[in-house]
């Protein structure tokens, strides 16, 4: 009888969500292909649970929900105008599917994850696959992404959820796990070679500083930490070459691009071409499919050595270009309404790590086109919904 009962608990819908997130987790760092069978579990068994209890829709619900409806109906139509094809915008959809799952843990009485552990684990795997599978190699480490970028980033998530928790810990021990476990996550990122990873930590720190202002002292030796290891790791090249590659993008005016000054000079030729469109398409944009031929011919026209591309390495670009200012109002609408109630939570802890990875993506969204990239948005949106979920769980909701 007790058997049973266990094993009807096991397959209870909120344990099965919870088993699909930590699942989706860990085999992130293994294999995305199998990450991606469990986002799909997660999204019809988030959908169910939804549909088939009565979940409490409050005000803030409402406004995220027509917010992200508002914003795909926009890109949508925006791209049927202009001759695009709905693929391109296919990843937006991911701000959709993932709401069923913030609004079933919000509202179900199911037991929490340890998020920490989570990471941790995500941290350790990621290591040991990249120490067997890559090391030694002079090659950028994508793991399991398909862009050295996408997978940094998402390495660097971890990092800084795990300095907050470092920073939380009362516990020497528990200290001690977190600074190793950090450690192996730096030196995973660093063989990325993905630099734009550090405006994302950037901005995290410095709102990490701020809640632990008490403890200044001993963050500022975490910094001095943090970049003594940086500027001695396998990154460290390409950050001292940062200033001379920007120096050499300006005076040879893009049209001297070699293999030391390529990534600068794709983005600010990227640059260019994006506000030569915003001037023309200030309001309603140029539209997701009309971005890489235009860039091609205006490219040649102005003799810049670079290879065009679909999205512009920046998310703020790349959603102002392609869906004009009104699209990006939408956009930025959704994450400020999350702020703007995440900061009426009680709960600590989940609303300051939805700080974190809100703050964190602002930054990676500088040097990179997070949207254009599934694993990259998926992994970000998912755990952002979890921890909004938790976060709002005790919070007042009624405004």
């Amino acid at each position: 009888m007790f058997s049973s009962i266990k094993i009807g608990r096991l397959f209870q819908l909120g344990n099965l969500i919870n088993y699909s997130i930590v699942l989706f987790f860990l085999t992130n760092f293994l294999s995305r292909d199998i990450s991606n069978i469990f986002l799909i579990a997660l999204i019809f068994l988030s959908t169910y649970g939804v549909l088939s209890t009565k979940i409490k829709i409050d005000k803030f619900d409402t406004r995220y929900l027509y917010l992200v409806i508002l914003f795909i109906v926009y890109i949508v139509i925006n791209t049927i105008l202009t001759y695009g094809e709905i693929r391109e915008v296919d990843n937006y959809s991911r701000l959709l599917f993932l709401i069923p799952l913030f609004l079933y843990l919000k509202n179900s009485s199911t037991s929490k994850i340890d998020i920490i552990l989570i990471c941790q684990a995500c941290l350790i795997i990621a290591f040991f696959m990249f120490f067997f599978n890559h090391y030694p190699s002079d090659m950028r480490y994508s793991g399991t992404a398909s862009s050295p970028i996408t997978f940094g980033n998402i390495i660097m998530t971890l990092v800084i959820i795990l300095i907050y928790q470092m920073l939380n810990e009362r516990k020497p021990y528990l200290i001690l796990v977190n600074i190793i476990i950090v450690s192996l996550g730096f030196i995973v990122w660093s063989e990325t070679l993905t630099r734009g990873s550090l405006a994302g930590l950037l901005i995290s720190m410095i709102y990490i500083a701020f809640i632990y202002r008490s403890k200044i002292k001993l963050i500022i030796l975490s910094l001095l930490i943090m970049i003594s290891f940086i500027l001695n790791s396998s990154i460290s090249d390409r950050i001292y070459g940062t200033y001379k590659n920007i120096s050499s993008v300006i005076s040879f005016e893009l049209k001297n691009s070699s293999i030391e000054n390529r990534s600068e000079n794709q983005r600010v030729a990227y640059m260019l071409y994006s506000l030569t469109q915003i001037k023309e398409k200030p309001f309603f944009g140029v539209g997701a499919s009309n971005v890489k031929d235009p860039m091609r011919v205006y490219f040649r026209s102005n003799g810049f050595l670079v290879a065009e591309s679909d999205h512009f390495h920046n998310e703020y670009l790349d959603i102002i270009t392609k869906f004009g200012i009104v699209g990006f109002i939408i956009f930025a609408s959704i994450f400020f309404n999350m702020y703007s109630q995440i900061k009426k939570s009680k709960s600590l802890f989940y609303s300051d790590l939805s700080m974190l990875l809100i703050l964190s993506q602002m930054g990676y969204m500088i040097f990179q086109s997070q949207f254009a990239h599934h694993q990259a948005i998926v992994f970000f949106l998912l755990f952002l919904n979890y921890c909004l979920s938790q976060c709002l769980k005790t919070s007042d909701n009624s405004g």
